[in-house]
């Protein structure tokens, strides 16, 4: 039997909080969903104890002084170096947490949380509370239970007073993401039970911190596994990205759907549309959805969509998103035969970032704008700006038993997270059709993505098979386009419709079906075929 202590009581070391929440009890069940079985607490015992020697911070003059791997913020306006060490002692079990705004590591069953800029620190048994999700001023904290029912949440300050508690009742999911309003007194919550044979049970709730009251969301069934991405509109609205898969048996692929849904943060739901392929970001401003867009197996595409209305601004093909900038005026891409980096301003200029670097680049390195400066970007060590001209470079020594594996930007554009491991592996690779990057503006032209473009005015092969001397089918004259084929239908399985040359492998061929429903292999190799305007 599990009990619920709510009466304040005064001990060294254990931190409370009254809630000023009003009567305990539950609010009536909401009209979307239902009520998750919510509750408001008077006041609330939580288990902390003060860390004021666990985790402590260690400063270096400089990158040279790192002792060795593990997790570091290096200033860049003073060339110091924070790390933070675990009673005393360096240890690879120290983390920044997402935001870089806190340091967190467990250790024998203890749990430590320090804020960064306020040194206050608590510490708390794994078996009795666990944080499940970051807001820009607050942390959501669950208790830990071994019994069904509902469980207790609490809501706390970066001084780690508790502002508010709740309690919800998610069965058997497990939180996948939390997302805070813009004013912090309402926050939403993703739950998720993955289930056999790759199937889900997805919840959404949206929980009033002042009144304890819950409500879940409805959603769309798109996929056998549906998940769930929580983001705020420009107006500080809920924006959910509902995403469904889909296996394909016959040719063992998979595929993805999404579906976006705008609630007001009491639940009401504001407008639905279906989204080009999955969005991974919202501009700062909230305006703007960046989704990535599989064109049938054949390359990827980056999407811009009208966050309030859910109409498409611009495609990138051939490119994948990698983020906005601090604006929201540039998006970042990356994409082309080479894949290499690209601004994309607001009027459809897609500008080749010629970045310059210094020193050796972590593995993984991507070039990523300043969280809150248009006119910075990190590329694995090196701060540039829009025209790819060095600033600044964060001077990290390459040894031979280290690897900076990872390099973002920290809290701010005034630091940059390193993440050091000892050395595995190699630099990081791309891969891409040998077709140009290319934007477009709406109405696509899918599924007929490609275009027969010979500037000679011949015709291009459509061939049984992937090699320069199979038969051919037709020669398609200028004008034909092309849409990728079904794969079940193809000659020999293939999880993909691009394969390369059976004689030359600098030979690339599609998979392609014509208007006329004709299909067969044809080279994208010769430079004669291209995307369709």
């Amino acid at each position: 039997m599990r009990v619920r202590r709510y009466a304040i009581l005064v001990s060294t070391g254990v931190l409370l909080a009254g809630c000023g929440l009003g009567p305990y009890g539950t609010e009536p069940p909401g009209s979307d969903g239902g009520d998750g079985g919510s509750t408001a607490h008077m006041a609330v015992e939580l288990p902390l104890q003060r860390t004021a020697e666990a985790l402590s911070k260690v400063s270096y003059k400089s990158t040279h002084e790192i002792p060795g791997p593990g997790e570091y913020i290096v200033d860049l306006a003073t060339g110091e170096v924070e790390g933070w060490v675990l009673r005393g002692e360096p240890s690879d079990l120290v983390r920044f947490s997402e935001n870089r705004r806190w340091v967190s590591a467990e250790i024998d069953g203890v749990v430590y949380w320090v804020d960064r800029e306020s040194g206050q620190g608590f510490s708390w048994k794994s078996t009795e509370l666990k944080v499940v999700g970051e807001g820009p001023r607050q942390l959501l904290l669950m208790g830990v239970q071994e019994d069904a029912g509902p469980r207790d949440f609490y809501v706390v300050d970066h001084d780690y007073q508790v502002q508010y508690t709740f309690s919800l009742d998610l069965g058997d999911l497990q939180i996948s993401q939390v997302a805070f309003s813009p004013a912090g007194k309402h926050l939403a919550i993703a739950a998720v039970q993955w289930l056999g044979e790759g199937g889900t049970v997805l919840r959404v709730y949206v929980v009033d911190l002042g009144s304890g009251s819950s409500r879940e969301l409805s959603h769309p069934t798109i996929g056998k596994a549906t998940i769930a991405d929580l983001w705020i509109g420009a107006s500080g609205e809920l924006v959910v990205q509902y995403t469904g898969t889909e296996f394909d048996e016959r040719t063992g692929t998979s595929s993805e759907s999404s579906v976006v849904r705008r609630y007001s943060w009491e639940g009401e739901l504001l407008n639905e549309y279906a989204v080009l392929g999955r969005g991974v970001s919202v501009s700062q401003d909230g305006r703007l959805l960046v989704s990535s867009q599989d064109l049938d197996g054949l390359a990827s595409a980056a999407v811009l969509t009208d966050l309030a209305t859910g109409e498409p601004v611009l495609r990138v093909v051939n490119a994948w998103p990698i983020r906005m900038a601090a604006d929201s005026a540039t998006l970042v891409v990356r994409g082309g035969p080479l894949g290499g980096y690209y601004l994309l301003t607001p009027s459809g200029e897609l500008r080749l970032l010629p970045h310059k670097y210094e020193g050796f680049m972590p593995l993984y390195a991507e070039l990523l704008p300043s969280p809150d400066d248009p006119q910075r970007l990190l590329f694995g060590l090196n701060v540039i700006d829009p025209n790819g001209n060095l600033v600044q470079r964060v001077d990290v020594q390459d040894r031979d038993e280290w690897l900076v594996w990872d390099a973002t930007w920290g809290a701010d554009g005034r630091e940059v997270y390193v993440k050091i491991e000892k050395r595995i592996g190699k630099g990081n690779e791309t891969s891409s059709v040998p077709l140009p990057i290319q934007v477009q503006k709406p109405p696509f032209a899918d599924p007929y993505l490609l275009e027969v473009q010979d500037p000679e005015g011949e015709c291009v092969n459509l061939r049984e098979a992937n090699r320069r001397d199979s038969p051919v089918i037709r020669c398609l004259p200028n004008g034909t386009r092309l849409a990728v084929a079904d794969l079940w239908q193809a000659p020999e399985k293939v999880s993909r419709p691009i394969l390369p040359g059976e004689e030359s492998h600098d030979d690339i061929w599609l998979w392609a079906r014509t208007e006329q429903g004709e299909v067969g292999w044809v080279n994208l190799s010769t430079g004669s075929v291209t995307w369709a305007q």
